[in-house]
């Protein structure tokens, strides 16, 4: 219960940095994300260059709304945090809206963001089995 508390607290921290526009501010040094056109964005300088020229641009005005469904201990150590995002302000349309996930790594007594997968919706075609829907 202490871990997860912590947890929830980081995962807020984590939102503010984003509409704050500093959303490496609290992640680890090695973070890195995949954002739903499937970009892979390794940790590192580029990585940082690319985020805030991203905030200078489309994500000009943007605002993060996020919230926890699920927080799975793979060990004591690290967790996957699953829930819902969408950002809003953004010059993309339709606003990134979807399902996200995040790992959460304890380092040095602390619960840091290492990885983002960002993930948003398709169509489903008609017929598909249900574990597709």
């Amino acid at each position: 219960p202490q871990d997860e508390q912590a947890i929830r607290t980081a995962f807020a921290e984590a939102t503010a940095a984003f509409n704050r526009h500093e959303p490496l501010s609290v992640a680890s040094g090695d973070f890195d994300i995949v954002i739903p056109p499937g970009t892979y964005r390794k940790a590192g300088p580029e990585l940082a260059k690319s985020i805030a020229e991203d905030f200078k641009t489309v994500f000009k005005n943007a605002k993060e709304i996020a919230s926890i469904d699920r927080i799975r201990f793979i060990r004591p150590d690290v967790a996957l945090v699953d829930g819902p995002f969408q950002i809003t302000g953004t010059d993309i349309k339709p606003e990134p809206k979807g399902l996200q996930t995040i790992v959460f790594v304890k380092e040095n007594g602390r619960w840091v963001a290492t990885a983002l997968r960002r993930m948003v919706p398709v169509a489903v075609p008609q017929g598909a089995p249900a574990a597709q829907r």
